[in-house]
């Protein structure tokens, strides 16, 4: 888990020193939030191509009829 000042840093070197100036605290939270949501996806070191191994259901279009 990345400390506080790694993530003020990246946020900061993201382009978000606004934000971290005025709610430093939501950007951390939503790095440790991101950072669990990243865990729950398990393994990531090889490349899942499959549709079904997305955290989510794909997008859908619909199309006028």
């Amino acid at each position: 888990m990345a400390t506080d000042n790694e993530i003020i840093a990246t946020a900061e070197a993201a382009g978000l020193g606004r934000a971290v100036a005025e709610c430093r605290e939501d950007v951390i939270a939503a790095a440790r939030s991101a950072e669990t949501f990243r865990a729950g996806l398990g393994d990531r070191s090889e490349p899942r191509v499959e549709p079904t191994s997305e955290p989510w259901p794909p997008m859908r279009v619909k199309v006028p009829s």
